[in-house]
């Protein structure tokens, strides 16, 4: 039923990133957040996710699989590339709004100096993933079928 609501026309996030013969490589890495510390990354599984591409400079996020994955045992493999771009396109679009809108947006409180480091690095990603997909194919990314 799913499949037949989907606009035709709309390109999925695999589409895009064979289209644009986007390699992806993950990295299981070294968790070094404190358990203690309460910090929600503690208990899952960090990546570092690399995106490649003929003519540009190669990206590279971090990536966090959460619990659902992580109970299954360490991953054999990482995320797929639709995933972590799938997440990439919510980050963008927090990125582009302003504090004011992201925090209404969010229902997050304007004076969290937390909230406001979470905003910026959003705002940075926008620019590294500019840096390698170019304005065209971001609008492009940021128009495919989610997850």
């Amino acid at each position: 039923m799913t499949n037949q609501l989907r606009e035709s026309n709309q390109q999925t996030i695999a589409q895009f990133i064979k289209k644009h013969g986007i390699g992806v490589k993950s990295k299981l890495v070294a968790n070094d957040f404190d358990h203690a510390d309460g910090d929600w990354r503690s208990s899952k599984h960090h990546y570092k996710v690399t995106f490649r591409r003929k003519g540009a400079l190669p990206l590279t996020v971090d990536f966090w699989m959460g619990s659902a994955i992580a109970n299954m045992g360490i991953p054999s493999e990482g995320p797929s590339g639709e995933d972590v771009f799938d997440c990439l396109i919510t980050d963008i679009q927090c990125g582009w709004m302003s504090f004011e809108e992201y925090c209404s947006e969010f229902g997050v409180n304007s004076d969290s100096i937390k909230e406001q480091k979470l905003h910026m690095s959003c705002m940075k990603l926008v620019t590294k993933v500019y840096k390698f997909l170019g304005h065209e194919l971001m609008k492009e990314l940021e128009q495919c079928e989610r997850l």
